[in-house]
């Protein structure tokens, strides 16, 4: 593949990246390999360049740490790259390598020993799968996109991460799909989401023909069914048009005894269940006061769940529907103190938000906080600060700013992505 590395090699691996994978060096080249942990041998090969290091993959593991496992599946580093290791293991680096990166880059600040808390289900805990579409010898299969492979795909009949009834439903779908005699080109995406709850799952197949022929899905079940045109010219998947619709485009979840509503296109926990330790702790470390904001609020499942500790609530989401939701949610559960505001956290008048509060809570996207709202908090300085977040990394980021006024009180991880290098971090500030 490269004139720049051989098209095999032997890799000692060193070390891991914050990012999950193992990191070793041929000479001055650094190389990333999923799937690979300090102490092994790895016979690789090398696909794609990026930055400053090489992407690989592994074709043979020469020595193995006593700690590997057999994977669950032929896809794992589709899905889930550290099934082949323990889940003591995985919490152990986790939290090691989040511990260390907060230790370099805020070394002036004094920080607790945080706590990891494991999730219940280590498998089949997620509510969410988008499936690709591939071929295998002439037969439609389901597929996920294998890492730093453009086009390339890894074919599945399930997923071991995905809940036992969105793989069900997934290849009934399929099936459909196959006895339709319908076409690879013509298909895009499947999106499945699940709800423990109503035992029932939403489903939007998504498609690159206007022309695309109808199908109805009697299936007990479904509760919502879409066949949503997405432009081709797009990789992402997107809702250019709605073919057909069939029941409900949107489902119920029950987090902490709170009924809430979200759609099929909707931001969502993907494993409730460990979400809920996390309402949980900040329920517990919280106290009653009177005003809070929540910033990236989705569809106001933390400003809901905490409802009973704040005489107001303020809940600011950029996506609309989100926030048409929230006011739905709020309702539905007979709460009378929370209003919501659209529209992006960046573009809001935070100032009028965060002078009214007492506690300020985010939870922002993986890539974190845009710098404009991380600005305008430092303006006000709510006394009270608990940020959540999916990447510790960008959390970190944005920590190198908050640090310069605010200390941190108590700090936990979740593992709420069990086989996965991925983790959630809620910090919780107060003003030095």
């Amino acid at each position: 593949m490269s004139r720049r590395l051989p098209a095999e090699f032997e890799l000692k691996i060193e070390k891991i990246s914050n990012n999950g994978e193992g990191v070793g060096f041929l000479g001055k080249k650094e190389i990333h390999i999923f799937g690979a942990y300090p102490g092994e041998i790895i016979l690789a090969k090398p696909t794609k360049r990026k930055k400053r290091a090489w992407k690989a993959e592994i074709i043979e593991v020469k020595k193995a740490l006593r700690k590997r496992r057999d994977p669950k599946e032929s896809h794992y580093l589709s899905c889930g790259p550290w099934q082949t290791i323990d889940e003591k293991y995985q919490l152990k680096i986790k939290k090691d390598l989040v511990v260390k990166a907060f230790k370099n880059e805020l070394s002036k600040q004094k920080k607790p020993n945080p706590k990891i808390i494991q999730s219940q289900e280590k498998l089949h805990y997620r509510n969410k799968m988008e499936f690709s579409f591939t071929e295998l010898n002439g037969e439609l299969r389901l597929a996920l996109h294998k890492r730093y492979r453009h086009g390339l795909y890894s074919d599945l009949d399930s997923c071991c991460l995905a809940h036992e009834k969105v793989n069900k439903v997934a290849d009934q779908v399929l099936q459909i799909i196959k006895n339709k005699k319908i076409t690879k080109d013509k298909l895009k995406n499947l999106l499945i989401r699940y709800s423990i709850y109503e035992n029932k799952c939403l489903v939007a197949l998504y498609v690159t023909d206007k022309d695309f022929v109808k199908i109805d899905l009697d299936n007990a079940d479904i509760k919502g069914w879409q066949i949503i045109y997405s432009d081709p010219q797009s990789p992402a998947t997107v809702c250019t048009e709605i073919l057909h619709k069939k029941g409900e485009d949107s489902i119920l979840e029950n987090i902490d005894n709170k009924i809430l509503k979200y759609y099929y296109d909707s931001f969502f926990q993907i494993n409730p269940q460990a979400f809920e330790e996390i309402v949980t702790y900040l329920k517990k470390n919280l106290k009653s006061n009177k005003t809070l904001v929540d910033l990236y609020s989705g569809v106001g499942t933390i400003g809901i769940c905490l409802a009973d500790l704040f005489t107001d609530i303020h809940s600011v989401e950029f996506d609309k529907k989100a926030s048409e939701i929230t006011n739905e949610n709020a309702i539905k559960n007979n709460i009378s103190n929370l209003k919501t505001y659209g529209g992006e956290t960046e573009k809001q008048d935070l100032t009028s938000y965060l002078s009214k509060g007492d506690t300020l809570i985010v939870d922002p996207p993986r890539s974190g906080m845009h710098p404009k709202a991380v600005k305008q908090i430092m303006n006000i300085g709510p006394e009270t600060f608990v940020y959540v977040s999916c990447n510790p990394y960008t959390q970190l980021r944005d920590m190198k700013e908050f640090s310069k006024i605010y200390k941190i009180k108590k700090w936990r991880l979740f593992d709420m992505y069990p086989q996965t290098p991925h983790l959630e971090s809620v910090l919780m500030l107060k003003l030095k």
